[in-house]
């Protein structure tokens, strides 16, 4: 029964989801603000608030989704399928409800303005809301919002360091520099793999999406147009690692290499997903974009 419930709200994202915040904060902000004696305006028990919000929030969207796909999964992935076969559909709903009630009260305990705490709880919390029940069935809609949302995790925390960062670029702009482009490639690779991840997903579940009656990218535009696009999007992401290894590469050391094994894997992947055919290509390609995902969070891990 346990592993029915971490499989319902995807317990290892959950874990990347924490792991990626706390690189950022004690990893990257952390250490340069040390570097210049700089206070951060997110102590540890603010850090856990926000840790444990986004966490709580990214549980209740995976529950709310798994709800809404109830007749879709049924074809997608009968032998997956959580909600309904080993979890009641009313069981669910109301986990979902905890997570939401939960998920209130952590933004409510945190130590700023109340219209700002809930701000960064309603933001993914409707975005989520609407993806499950209408935009994950539109055309690249529901993939940038998914793709925005894991980009949103990091930044929430680089928000809420505004004023030190503030002082860094008037102060000491080659650490906001460095700070920016480590910000700025992570979020575009966080941005772009998810939502190559997600539009590879759609080729692969076209076989249900149809009979669900939504309208994706391939079903749409068809395979071949909704491949050149996920290609391009691809192509753009190793235009954005070859930047970050050429300009200023002396600013980081093993986050270099790891850059370039990122790009390595991305030209593998397109070259696959160039001639991919099958449903079972197709679920290849989208593990090997969630691969992708995790040797960029080892990014930040270089900064520990």
């Amino acid at each position: 029964m346990i592993k029915h419930w971490l499989q319902l709200i995807r317990f290892p994202n959950l874990i990347i989801i924490g792991l990626t915040q706390f690189s950022v904060q004690y990893g990257v902000l952390s250490k340069t603000f040390s570097v210049h004696q700089l206070g951060q305006q997110i102590d540890t028990l603010f850090f856990l608030k926000i840790m444990m919000l986004s966490i709580g929030t990214a549980a209740g969207g995976y529950i709310i989704n798994d709800i809404a796909d109830v007749a879709i999964d049924a074809i997608n992935k009968p032998e997956k399928q959580i909600v309904s076969k080993k979890i009641t559909l009313a069981l669910a709903q109301k986990t979902y409800l905890i997570t939401l009630i939960i998920s209130v009260l952590i933004a409510l305990s945190m130590p700023i303005p109340y219209w700002i705490s809930l701000l960064i709880w309603l933001i993914p919390t409707i975005l989520l809301w609407y993806y499950s029940k209408k935009w994950k069935q539109k055309v690249l809609i529901g993939n940038l919002v998914i793709a925005f949302l894991c980009a949103y995790t990091p930044t929430i925390l680089f928000i809420m360091e505004k004023k030190g960062i503030d002082y860094l670029e008037k102060n000491h702009f080659p650490s906001f520099e460095r700070l920016m482009i480590i910000f700025g490639t992570y979020v575009s690779m966080a941005f772009l793999t998810t939502l190559f991840r997600e539009m590879i997903k759609d080729i692969e579940d076209m076989e249900g999406d149809k009979m669900g009656h939504c309208a994706t990218l391939p079903i749409v535009y068809g395979l071949e147009t909704a491949r050149k696009m996920a290609l391009g999007v691809g192509v753009f992401l190793m235009m954005i690692l070859v930047l970050a290894l050429v300009w200023k590469p002396n600013l980081f050391a093993i986050q270099f290499y790891i850059l370039l094994i990122i790009f390595g894997m991305m030209l593998n992947t397109l070259i696959v997903l160039s001639r991919a055919t099958t449903k079972s290509e197709f679920a290849s390609l989208s593990k090997r974009a969630k691969w992708m995902m995790l040797t960029g969070l080892c990014y930040l891990f270089g900064f520990i």
